[in-house]
């Protein structure tokens, strides 16, 4: 019969939701009684402890293969953009930035275009929404998703092509997206074990 941390060390390299299913239908079944699943339990937390590995980055390429069905998502420019890294879990709604106020502006995450920042974007001028975009661009963006199937401008796709940011376009609406996408990366970038 396998100890405790036998069994604690075989499912530290499961994924966390593997093991929380598991450990939930063994309490059900009631293999374990009181005593032992809080030991258990302890035992588990404390090589999550020791061997938990938080990855530092992932690129977009990744995101893309990974997720392409999940997202709905496809590449549309700026193909030389995709081993651009990822650096955290978390989106951004340029809207601010579009506007021309960068101050606090979050780069280094995956910015969002919904409906709302594409239908400013084309009330502009075309010189006028060169500009922007090129500013926009001259961050070191991970990537720019453009929701809902919209058509983005064509400053976008000329410029990202132009400086390597990896333009992506998906069908969903923006808000089932962004929840999406959010799973993904909170999962992608949560502890993992290291065996």
């Amino acid at each position: 019969m396998l100890s405790i941390v036998d069994v604690a060390e075989i499912m530290a390299g499961l994924n966390q939701n593997f093991l929380k299913t598991f450990l939930a239908i063994h309490v059900i079944n009631k293999v374990l009684d009181g005593e032992h699943l809080y030991f258990f339990l302890v035992e588990i937390e404390n090589f999550n402890l020791r061997g938990t590995h938080m990855p530092q980055s992932i690129t977009v390429e990744k995101l893309l293969r990974r997720m392409e069905y999940e997202l709905q998502v496809k590449l549309i420019a700026g193909e030389n953009g995709l081993s651009r890294e990822i650096l955290v879990a978390e989106i951004n709604r340029p809207g601010l930035a579009l506007c021309g106020y960068y101050e606090f502006f979050e780069y280094k995450r995956i910015q969002i275009l919904g409906n709302q920042e594409i239908a400013y974007l084309n009330k502009l001028e075309p010189s006028q929404r060169a500009k922007i975009i090129k500013n926009l661009l001259s961050y070191q963006l991970p990537c720019v998703v453009v929701a809902r199937n919209l058509q983005p401008p064509e400053e976008l796709i000329a410029e990202s092509n132009r400086v390597g940011i990896a333009v992506l376009s998906t069908t969903l609406p923006t808000f089932t997206f962004i929840k999406r996408l959010l799973l993904f990366l909170e999962d992608e970038f949560g502890p993992s074990m290291l065996m």
